[in-house]
């Protein structure tokens, strides 16, 4: 029989516990950033045409939000929309866009119940305000 020192059995033993607690950690964290980025450059190719759009600063704006995450995080994002006259039908089309984000990437986030309801709420009230902004003008 071997007689292994004492110091080579512990180091082996926090090798394997550190492997097979962090193993899955690392892989939950990678997982994570991976889905992250992800999110973050739709948004951003959503928020790049919002800006090509916007108007100059006036009274007459809308705020859409934009919800994402994975299981315990939530991020929320949201721009400022100056409405014109010849930008209020973009500004719905990037609602509807804006909206099925939020829906498909937005349900696995923390508070994922909420999300449908704030998202028709914050959709609602895009689709309220540019409808009174072209009675008005």
């Amino acid at each position: 029989m071997i007689n292994w020192p004492a110091w080579l059995i512990v180091l082996t033993v926090i090798a394997c516990v550190v492997l097979v607690l962090g193993g899955p950690v690392v892989l939950i964290l990678k997982g994570y950033r991976a889905y992250n980025s992800a999110a973050e450059r739709r948004v951003g190719a959503l928020y790049s045409r919002l800006e090509a759009i916007n108007g100059p600063i006036s009274k007459n704006f809308v705020d859409m939000y934009v919800y994402y995450g994975l299981i315990a995080w939530a991020n929320e994002s949201s721009m400022r929309v100056y409405l014109t006259p010849s930008n209020v039908d973009e500004v719905e089309s990037l609602a509807r866009r804006l909206r099925s984000f939020t829906l498909r990437w937005g349900v696995l986030a923390k508070g994922a119940i909420f999300v449908p309801i704030t998202t028709w709420w914050n959709y609602r009230s895009v689709f309220k305000t540019t409808h009174l902004y072209r009675k008005s003008v």
